[in-house]
């Protein structure tokens, strides 16, 4: 979240997905195995990326080519450099 200056502004502007992974790979370094509410936590986390990625690829395969298209009848230079994952 770009929006932080202080810890409390997490309380303002909502922690973003990687965010969460990041936090909860934290938690998950160390030598115990992880509790019932980690495993649950990522697998939601996993849900919500797996639902990220297939918007991502939506835009890849579909908005960004009409994009370019409609750029390339202006006379702008098109958008690339894209990958669906």
């Amino acid at each position: 979240q770009v929006k932080l200056a202080a810890t409390e502004d997490t309380l303002r502007y909502p922690v973003k997905l990687n965010e969460q992974f990041a936090y909860l790979s934290a938690l998950l370094d160390g030598d115990t195995a992880p509790t019932t509410p980690e495993i649950e936590v990522q697998a939601l986390l996993h849900d919500r990326l797996t639902t990220e990625l297939a918007r991502w690829r939506a835009v890849v395969q579909s908005d960004l080519p009409a994009l370019n298209a409609l750029l390339h009848t202006q006379g702008v230079p098109q958008i690339g450099g894209f990958a669906a994952p």
